[in-house]
């Protein structure tokens, strides 16, 4: 049997109409606001054919505007698939191709018309399709259905925990899940999501305002934002600060720590519609608890699969790990394993180990071709300044990542760049360092250490 609920902005509106549900700049609409305008583009959008079963390719919501469309295509029963309005006009022609869209909006469209009936959402509909690219760069688009975005809201807010008077600060890219989540999960709390575009400066300011109790962003985000501030603590009032999209530097926690900043790590995707494993906010300890909708179970490759309904039933993901304790512990992505003389080698954790030597600020490290091991890491990094020579400061490196490794960690081949190439949310785009080490033998070190075992390094 299949199951529906109220459309959740038409739900937060019967229960508190009055309730600020978004706020921009000096723009706010309540929730019953809200509902009444996005029944009306509803019904402007029903002359379009646009219902059930139907794809509609958007704009992603950066605006109080793109929320009522966004809103508005599901109160017909349509999926919305919100598209990165900065995307070059052919990586964008191509998701439309991929999507089958048969609408495009180019959003901010007429509110004045008659408004359309409220339409419930079934939980096995497909509300929702986000283009992701992994780490290869072509994006595919994943169907969420509405039981999915609505187990992960509830699984998040059991975890966060959920208070009426919350403001969620949502500055993430709209076109990924992590900044749809904020509005999402919002309408469905019936609590006030606050919309701005991403500048550590200002960010930093609302945080600090003491208005703001829960944002989400990425490692390389909260770090700008922390640079733009004194390394003093939060005001009370931010009780979560979710972290999520890439992995989290070492330093940046401890940075956190040093301020006791509520931070929440999590484990996600987009095929869960966001969170999965998350850590209570302030919780650093190692790993992080799988959310109350969710099992997770390594695979004896160490392939992490995920249950329940936030993934549709059953998800191989692409990440690796292991569980300990009940924890989830992830380790990386499985197609970036260095195999080398039989020896599985995790490049986030040669990167940790560079990042935690007082001349590197970045690290990203690779598997390049061996003829005798197969695969062997090489690194490139990003310096502080006055570091001195890349040559003089290679022996130490490679004694970090041994001790801290293991002994055949250490990276054959070092270069230095400005800086390492990253998508908008700050994850490492690891395969577009492969040209550096493509012209060039590696420099192997004669002092390597050698194991008894046949195949090792």
């Amino acid at each position: 049997m299949a199951y529906d609920l109220p459309h959740p902005v038409a739900a937060a509106a019967r229960a508190r109409p009055d309730h600020p549900a978004l706020v921009a700049g000096d723009a706010r609409l309540t929730f019953a606001a809200l509902a009444d305008r996005i029944a009306r583009r509803a019904g402007a959008l029903a002359a379009l054919d646009i219902g059930p079963g139907r794809v509609v390719a958007l704009d992603a919501p950066q605006t109080i505007d793109g929320w009522v469309d966004l809103w508005a295509i599901g109160w017909l029963g349509a999926a919305a698939a919100p598209i990165d309005p900065q995307a070059p006009a052919p990586a964008r022609q191509a998701l439309f191709d991929a999507l089958g869209s048969h609408v495009r909006l180019v959003g901010g469209g007429s509110s004045n018309g008659e408004a359309a009936p409220e339409r419930p959402w079934p939980l096995d509909e497909v509300r929702l399709i986000v283009a992701t690219s992994g780490t290869t760069g072509r994006p595919t688009p994943v169907r969420l259905t509405a039981g999915q975005l609505v187990f992960s809201a509830m699984g998040s807010a059991l975890r966060l925990g959920h208070r009426l008077d919350d403001r969620w600060l949502g500055c993430l890219p709209t076109h990924h899940i992590g900044g749809l989540s904020v509005g999402l999960r919002c309408a469905l709390y019936g609590v006030t999501a606050e919309l701005m575009p991403f500048d550590p400066k200002a960010v930093a300011a609302r945080l600090d305002s003491g208005d703001i109790s829960l944002i989400s962003l990425t490692p390389s985000m909260l770090t700008a934002v922390l640079d733009a501030r004194p390394m003093t603590p939060f005001p009370p009032r931010l009780r979560v600060i979710l972290l999520g999209g890439a992995r989290s530097p070492e330093g940046l926690l401890a940075r956190c720590r040093a301020i006791a900043a509520p931070v929440a790590t999590t484990w996600g995707m987009t095929e869960a519609a966001s969170q999965i494993a998350t850590r209570a906010p302030g919780d650093f300890t190692p790993g992080a608890p799988p959310l109350a909708f969710a099992r997770v179970a390594a695979e004896p490759d160490g392939g992490l699969r995920v249950e329940g309904p936030i993934v549709g039933g059953r998800l191989l993901t692409a990440d690796r790990g292991r569980i300990e304790g009940g924890r989830v512990v992830v380790e990386g992505r499985r197609d970036d394993v260095i195999i080398s003389g039989g020896v599985n080698l995790s490049p986030g954790a040669i990167e940790d180990a560079l990042r935690g030597h007082p001349a590197v600020t970045d690290a990203a490290v690779l598997g390049v071709p061996d003829d005798r091991w197969g695969q062997r890491p090489a690194a490139a990094v990003v310096l502080q300044p006055g570091a001195g020579p890349l040559d003089a400061l290679r022996p130490t490196l490679r004694a970090r990542c041994q001790a801290d490794v293991g002994p055949y960690a250490a990276p054959d081949r070092f270069v230095a760049v400005d800086a390492l190439p990253r998508d908008p949310l700050g994850k490492l785009r690891r395969a577009r360092l492969t040209p550096l080490f493509a012209d060039a033998a590696l420099e192997r070190d004669a002092a390597r250490p050698r194991s008894g075992k046949e195949g090792a390094p």
